[in-house]
């Protein structure tokens, strides 16, 4: 009988420990379940954030281009410009050698 209920102690030592270890172990799954569902939104906002930042950049790049675009037909349009206006001077000093050229003749024929 004695040992029987000595048995029987040690069993319901044992159970009680089984029980604490449990309670301990269910107690760090579900901390463990808090954080992995912490990491996901963490990941997922940076996943997020991770598209947008690649959003502003297509966009930025786009805008680059365009002003690239713009820059360059600016420029075709200064050098288009500066031809014209070096066109004009040389018809403009050709029209002053003709009215020098006119003049000194009128005033040689007067």
């Amino acid at each position: 009988l004695a040992e029987s209920r000595s048995q029987r102690e040690t069993v319901q030592a044992e159970a009680s420990s089984a029980r604490e270890r449990l309670t301990e172990l269910e107690s760090r799954l579900a901390s463990l379940h808090s954080q992995e569902k912490s990491l996901t939104s963490d990941l997922s906002a940076r996943t997020e954030a991770e598209e947008r930042l690649r959003s502003r950049l297509k966009e930025t790049e786009g805008e680059l281009e365009t002003m690239r675009t713009q820059l360059k037909e600016t420029s075709e349009a200064l050098h288009e410009a500066q031809r014209t206006e070096r066109k004009q001077r040389a018809q403009e000093e050709e029209l002053q050698e003709t009215l020098r050229t006119t003049r000194t003749e009128t005033s040689q024929v007067v």
